[in-house]
């Protein structure tokens, strides 16, 4: 094709994409109905239509974390944001652990 025409068309991902959507569709129904007759096989079908679909969608992709270490004046950010977001929640300043364990039922 690339030779007769010279360059290579594009594909619409969408359209194939669509269409294996409705396959996908297709055979979903039929496995609810052998998962519900208790028909062998039916539930492993059922998911395999299934993961077929999420990876169609890119929803089997990992999940990325990122871990990152904040400097000390990032954090102090984050303590000074939640100090006031809590603001009138429990008692002002900062606690005593010597008194708390102190005044604890024993």
């Amino acid at each position: 094709m690339k030779a007769f025409y010279g360059t290579l068309s594009e594909l619409d991902q969408e359209e194939p994409r669509g269409l294996w959507r409705a396959r996908h569709e297709q055979l979903w129904r039929p496995s609810q109905r052998a998962i519900h007759d208790d028909k062998p096989g039916s539930l492993r079908a059922a998911v395999a239509v299934a993961r077929s679909a999420a990876q169609l969608d890119g929803l089997d992709q990992p999940t990325r974390v990122e871990l990152r270490q904040p400097d000390a004046e990032q954090f102090e950010a984050v303590v000074d944001m939640l100090v006031l977001s809590h603001r009138g929640v429990g008692a002002d300043g900062e606690a005593d652990i010597f008194e708390l364990e102190e005044s604890a039922p024993q």
